[in-house]
């Protein structure tokens, strides 16, 4: 009695996600604009908003996918066809209530994991190639991340349980050519991304894309060490992100804590929704840093022979740093310049 009372309310629980995800998509579908698509799209079913996705068919091939189950091993388990699976997958059919149930935990997901949009980490991509690599994590950890080259590094914080890494590409085999390596040390998890050196290094420079997802409650450190065009770091709250190498561009969105960014090169730094203590170091770099209109800060010049300049859209301006402010600015290196631009 009491086993079958559980099953029931947690059909009902499932019915209710069900709802609510019909319910969301329909009322985005009549709420927003063509203008406003850009940033949430709705077509047949699938709502994307800030890198989730609340499609259940995408979700179940990339879990099936990075679990290694085939679609005939998964219907086996479901004692269903191969067939219905397909289905699942294409976004042709839905699975019946129990079968999402069985899939979650055959996936090692909860129900919330399979069917929130806000528990679910967005890792499909438009690449021709991927590999997606995914760890439990139970613990508050410091993150160490040897990524070594690529095109693009994204590292986003989400409300899962998983780190997940997704290597895509256009032109390269990344599941051949490029290994993820993960030692987990109680506290501290190090990853290290490693390739078989077939593919020249400018071809991996020019199209590898790293997509890295970190569980929000369990970070406490992030340090990075890559080459690379361009670094994203969004939605994370934490002690402190250290970049190490070299950046071109480096976008810093809805982060509180210590960023730090060592690199000599020339880099473009955008900031939006920023908390906390942001440092630049370099050597002989003329870089420029764009932060809100809204965002107080005071600025700090440190090291030998730097200075740092200011501008408002673009020209030239009187330094409007405020010495009280919370959020802080600081240059560090030598013979570097950074203009701090307000737009």
């Amino acid at each position: 009695m009491v086993i079958s009372k559980k099953i029931s309310v947690l059909r009902s629980a499932v019915l209710i996600r069900i709802f609510m995800l019909f319910a969301i998509t329909v009322t985005a579908a009549m709420v927003f604009t063509s203008a406003e698509a850009e940033s949430l799209r709705v077509k047949e079913g699938h709502v994307t908003e800030g890198g989730y996705s609340m499609n259940i068919s995408e979700k179940i091939k990339e879990y099936r996918k990075a679990q290694k189950i085939s679609q005939e091993q998964l219907a086996e388990k479901l004692n269903v066809s191969r067939q219905a699976i397909t289905k699942w997958e294409m976004g042709t059919g839905l699975p019946e209530i129990e079968n999402i149930i069985a899939i979650a935990n055959l996936l090692s997901l909860s129900v919330d994991e399979l069917l929130d949009v806000a528990q679910t980490a967005q890792t499909q991509t438009d690449y021709t190639h991927e590999s997606l690599t995914v760890y439990d994590i139970d613990r508050i950890k410091d993150f160490d991340l040897s990524l070594g080259e690529a095109h693009k590094i994204s590292l986003e914080g989400y409300s899962g349980e998983k780190l997940r890494i997704l290597l895509a590409s256009n032109t390269i085999d990344v599941e051949k050519i490029l290994k993820v390596k993960m030692d987990d040390n109680r506290g501290r998890m190090d990853v290290d991304i490693k390739h078989a050196g077939a593919v020249p290094l400018s071809e991996i420079k020019g199209d590898l894309a790293v997509k890295i997802f970190i569980p929000q409650q369990y970070v406490q450190r992030v340090e990075v060490s890559a080459q690379t065009q361009e670094v994203s770091v969004k939605n994370m709250m934490l002690e402190s992100f250290e970049f190490d190498g070299r950046v071109s561009s480096f976008n810093i969105n809805n982060v509180e804590g210590h960023v730090e960014v060592n690199c000599n090169l020339d880099m473009n730094v955008v900031c939006n929704g920023f908390t906390g203590k942001i440092d630049i170091n370099q050597i002989k770099g003329v870089s420029t840093l764009h932060i809100p209109s809204d965002m107080d800060f005071h600025a700090v010049c440190k090291g030998i022979a730097n200075k740092i300049l200011y501008k408002k859209a673009g020209i030239a301006a009187d330094d409007f740093s405020n010495s009280s402010a919370k959020n802080e600015i600081e240059l560090n290196g030598l013979k570097s310049e950074l203009t701090i631009n307000r737009f």
